[in-house]
């Protein structure tokens, strides 16, 4: 399959893969993983701003972010965007709604990435013959679900300084596996204008929000980094419900 948005191609052997080392791995799923490298197609390197996934286009792969940013979104006709999230490496995509082969989002790379491609059909084949396999599944879609439940909210009902806190904890927890000490510091590749088209705001209102943040002594958020000064008062803030952070194996 054509891989427009792929700029090369690298090897990476699975056994030295830095995601594969994580506590969190079972034996079990390590059997499940065995299978999982049998319908690997390639790594890929994608520039930042390349559409991965379109929405509505058949797609015959699935994807584990392995490093660098990306975003999943959906497009009006008038070219409003709503971000739906934004996926950090580990993150697993890709696989659709449904029984439905096209992609129900889109979805596009911030900084340079480096993708797992696997072949969709090959990796349900593995699901149905491991149940470890498939309970890791079911387990990320569900933390993928409270996520957007969250994103709703953020959009619905939160106010902006509300949308804007939650959304700094998010992110910086998802990077910490749901671990974050007092004074943390991590990356924040996201501009205003992608942050504001994640929550429903404008940039402006957004600059004005991480402004106050600042001043507050809660985040700060500038130079491709983010520092969140009191996790606590923030979270408190936003009430914020880190369970869907917490550390989950990737496939």
């Amino acid at each position: 399959m054509s891989r427009k948005w792929c700029d090369r191609s690298i090897a990476i052997d699975c056994a030295k893969c830095r995601l594969r080392h994580d506590a969190a791995m079972t034996p079990e799923l390590r059997s499940g993983l065995k299978l999982v490298r049998k319908s690997r197609i390639g790594t890929c390197v994608a520039k930042p701003g390349a559409r991965i996934c379109t929405e509505g286009e058949p797609s015959a792969e699935i994807f584990t972010l392995v490093d660098g940013w990306a975003f999943r979104y959906k497009m009006l006709h008038d070219g409003r965007r709503q971000i739906l999230d934004f996926r950090l490496p580990g993150d697993f995509f890709g696989l659709g709604c449904g029984d439905s082969q096209c992609q129900d989002n889109s979805v596009e790379s911030i900084t340079h990435v480096v993708l797992c491609v696997f072949s969709k059909a090959q990796f349900e084949t593995a699901m149905q013959s491991d149940p470890a396999l498939a309970a890791l599944v079911r387990r990320i879609v569900r933390s993928e679900q409270s996520e957007v439940f969250d994103h709703l909210v953020n959009v619905g009902r939160r106010n902006a300084r509300e949308a804007v806190a939650h959304m700094l904890l998010e992110l910086c927890m998802r990077q910490r596996r749901g671990r974050v000490p007092k004074d943390c510091h991590c990356q924040f590749p996201i501009t205003q204008g992608l942050l504001a088209d994640a929550l429903g705001l404008t940039a402006v209102h957004v600059n004005r929000v991480l402004r106050s943040l600042r001043e507050e002594g809660l985040a700060s958020v500038g130079n491709h980094g983010m520092v969140i000064h009191d996790a606590d008062r923030l979270s408190e803030l936003c009430e914020f419900n880190h369970n869907y952070t917490a550390r989950i194996p990737a496939i």
